[in-house]
């Protein structure tokens, strides 16, 4: 279910850059779930490894992972009450532009596209 993006402007997607995949397979998502969690929400938000405005690769179902824009980073709580980072997208359109309306998605479908990309050499394969 989307929603509109407010104070959308017609960028083009060309004029962006990839960013580097960061969601390494070994790494938990986010922080470390053990001694190494920090002690308060900024310092774990800026553990977030992308931030609003980068250009991600998501895993949507097709053959090929969507280019998605990062609208806004936001936090969840799984069932176990940890924080887990959320990231609301705006996907590529047909014309070449970012789309008017943002998307919710989680760091696994990132992980995920990275890997269909073929940027992610460290994700095993689903054989």
């Amino acid at each position: 279910m989307g929603r509109l993006v407010r104070a959308w402007k017609p960028e083009r997607v060309e004029d962006y850059e990839v960013a580097p995949h960061r969601y390494l397979y070994d790494d938990p998502p986010g922080v470390a779930l053990s001694f190494g969690e920090p002690d308060t929400f900024g310092a774990w938000f800026e553990t977030i490894p992308y931030k609003e405005g980068e250009v991600v690769y998501v895993d949507r179902g097709a053959p090929e992972p969507a280019l998605a824009k990062i609208y806004a980073v936001t936090v969840w709580r799984d069932r176990y009450g940890e924080r887990r980072e959320c990231y609301k997208v705006q996907y590529a359109t047909k014309a070449g532009q970012w789309s008017k309306l943002w998307e919710k998605t989680y760091s696994g479908y990132i992980q995920r596209g990275y890997q269909k990309a073929g940027l992610a050499p460290d994700v095993p394969a689903n054989d």
